[in-house]
């Protein structure tokens, strides 16, 4: 927690006296408390929004919210544009994309195969809570890095917003269970502000497409690891 929160001012800082007049905070969906949540936290409405409160128990998304706030106080005091984009749960669907993270040794794919790697993604879709974090606590959410990668591109060419807080989210779901479903077994009781048919993702990233211009355009059901879902007999 120390490092992130503190390694965030110094960045701002640091760009300030360089003269920078713009940050992008890679920030995370963990900032709303659902994720790494030591109690059990249910949302308040469907889908989340950046209006939705933010409730961390964990230190992790305790440390983003804190950079968050921390780069709206150098946009309202020195007039710093700072982007946070609440980046999702990042899935290497593509084999091109997945053999490069895995031949970067980075994080927990350090030495596997790609085919290790959807094993692990076709097991998660499978089981609505298999995987770790466990599937409600990232909200069965699966964006594309690709998609994440232009998110951040579009946050540095932008030049209108001075501080905003943007669910960088995938389209869809990651489960075979659809999403009405999903809602009817872990949060029949929470209200819904718009209509969630199919497999639509609980986390809404409107507003980075109406302000960011920001779009999906790679989906896991449209993917390298669909068809090796479909060579491997696994009935889709």
């Amino acid at each position: 927690m120390v490092v992130n929160v503190m390694g965030t001012v110094h960045v701002l800082e640091a760009a300030l006296q360089a003269g920078i007049g713009k940050m992008v905070f890679a920030s995370s969906g963990a900032a709303v408390g659902i994720s790494f949540a030591k109690h059990e936290l249910v949302p308040h409405y469907l889908p989340i929004d950046e209006e939705h409160p933010c409730e961390p128990q964990d230190e992790y998304g305790l440390s983003k919210l804190l950079g968050e706030l921390t780069c709206r106080r150098y946009s309202d005091a020195v007039g710093m544009h700072t982007i946070c984009l609440r980046m999702g749960n990042n899935w290497y669907v593509d084999r091109e994309g997945a053999e490069v993270v895995i031949r970067s040794g980075s994080g927990t794919v350090r030495f596997r195969s790609v085919e290790e790697l959807w094993t692990e993604y076709q097991q998660r879709r499978q089981n609505p809570e298999a995987g770790w974090p466990p599937g409600p606590k990232v909200l069965w959410d699966a964006v594309d890095a690709r998609d994440t990668a232009v998110a951040c591109r579009l946050a540095v060419e932008n030049d209108e917003v001075v501080h905003g807080v943007f669910f960088i989210y995938g389209d869809k779901t990651y489960p075979i269970t659809e999403t009405p479903e999903l809602i009817a077994r872990f949060y029949p009781n929470v209200p819904l502000k718009s209509p969630l048919a199919g497999h639509a993702s609980l986390v809404s990233h409107d507003k980075a497409t109406r302000l960011l211009g920001y779009q999906t355009r790679y989906g896991w059901r449209e993917s390298n690891f669909k068809a090796w879902l479909e060579a491997s007999g696994d009935p889709f």
